[in-house]
């Protein structure tokens, strides 16, 4: 047991079609002892996989709930992401808001180290993933990311609009970032090292084959043109917030 009091945060997840990797993650999370437990909850998103996350959650022992989307659009994590936020607390709770994508793991060791810290309401905060194929590699990433549940609606969440396929929710997480730091600053966390699973080892194995999302309905060269096209209507517009974050149906399922 902490001698600190460790920060409550909510753990915020897009789930699609990866079950072996959302099982790792409930195997992951029921390690987690009493006082983890208490201090955190986790949100899962269903982006209305034909794999539902259901069944797999059922078994975490760890405080948890899940939303699942009424409808399939491609690529749709942002708005996962922002259902999620709308869900996890109150705008008087202003909790802290971890997000995270379903192939990145938070060990229990890390959840304390970053909990225990005193973190300012006034910065969000990044920090870097290793990889279980190699884990000498260390990199950034801008999907995982520490910040108040205030700071996220002061730019309305991700901006959807930007999302060029049927309303779905690929590209526009350097525009958040960006939107972002104008609100708040920013701080890293050097010793808050998470463990990637979607990265092949050289020999093209992997340990979880489903770790990574995985589309058919989109090419990722394609969605840069209708992407560039939205964000320069936006800039040209001269008011670049997100609009509508919320724009599919959804229901809470656990």
């Amino acid at each position: 047991m902490s001698g600190n009091m460790l920060t409550t945060c909510k753990l915020i997840h897009p789930y699609f079609d990866n079950p072996q990797m959302l099982e790792f993650q409930v195997q992951n999370w029921n390690r987690f002892d009493d006082e983890l437990c208490a201090a955190v909850e986790i949100i899962v998103v269903d982006d209305h996989s034909s794999k539902p996350a259901l069944p797999i959650l059922e078994q975490c022992k760890a405080p948890v709930r899940a939303y699942r989307l009424a409808q399939r659009f491609p690529w749709n994590a942002h708005q996962c992401r922002n259902i999620g936020a709308k869900e996890a607390c109150t705008a008087s709770e202003n909790a802290w808001l971890f997000f995270c994508d379903i192939h990145v793991v938070l060990l229990p060791d890390v959840a304390r180290t970053m909990l225990t810290k005193t973190l300012d309401s006034t910065k969000y905060y990044t920090m870097e993933v290793t990889f279980q194929t190699q884990p000498t590699v260390r990199e950034s990433t801008k999907h995982t990311i520490l910040v108040r549940h205030a700071a996220f609606w002061r730019v309305n969440g991700y901006d959807l609009d930007l999302n060029p396929i049927g309303g779905g929710g690929y590209g526009g997480a350097r525009q958040f970032v960006k939107q972002l730091n104008q609100v708040v600053s920013h701080d890293h966390l050097d010793d808050v090292v998470l463990v990637d699973y979607s990265r092949r080892a050289r020999d093209g194995s992997r340990m979880i084959d489903d770790a990574d999302t995985t589309s058919p309905d989109l090419d990722r060269e394609e969605w840069k043109v209708p992407f560039n096209e939205a964000l320069r209507r936006k800039k040209k517009s001269g008011d670049r917030r997100s609009l509508n974050p919320i724009r599919v149906g959804y229901e809470r399922i656990l």
